[in-house]
């Protein structure tokens, strides 16, 4: 996998172009392009090399504000479990406290904040388009399941 293209998109600051680039990269990394999303199977496959090459990147250039790690922290925090089972109660929080809802709705892509001063910690990746594709919205009933599944994937 090249991750240049994603490198330089966070080193430049340029978040939501990143975040696309993260949901171009995971459906490469896992064999997805074709089909243009992640189905659980997939996240739960996910390659581990590649999800942490992308976290870390996220982590790096982001001061730590942003990446899978820091929701996974918020996941555990609120409650969720490591072993990727299916939790909407504490997607709901985890969505809530990152910014991935607004009141009772789940925002869709193009309404997420991608500037880092104004983006609450954990907001992004979302994986980009990745989430609306297949889900319509960042926190549909759908992603909820992708989150889970990767959160499981990553190690320490």
């Amino acid at each position: 996998m090249d991750y240049t293209r994603l490198r330089d998109l966070l080193v430049a600051q340029m978040w939501k172009e990143a975040d696309k680039e993260t949901g171009n990269v995971m459906l490469q990394a896992a064999g997805r392009t074709q089909q243009g999303y992640l189905d659980v199977h997939a996240c739960c496959n996910f390659p581990s090399l590649d999800l942490r090459t992308i976290d870390q990147l996220w982590l790096k250039y982001s001061d730590r504000k942003f990446g899978f790690t820091v929701q996974k922290e918020i996941w555990v925090a609120k409650g969720g479990k490591q072993d990727g089972s299916y939790d909407w109660n504490t997607y709901v929080k985890l969505a809530d406290e990152v910014g991935w809802r607004q009141g009772k709705s789940s925002k869709c892509f193009d309404d997420l904040t991608f500037d880092k001063t104004k983006a609450k910690r954990g907001h992004l990746p979302t994986a980009g388009e990745l989430s609306r594709v297949k889900v319509g919205c960042v926190g549909s009933l759908g992603w909820v399941w992708v989150v889970s599944s990767l959160f499981s994937r990553l190690t320490p």
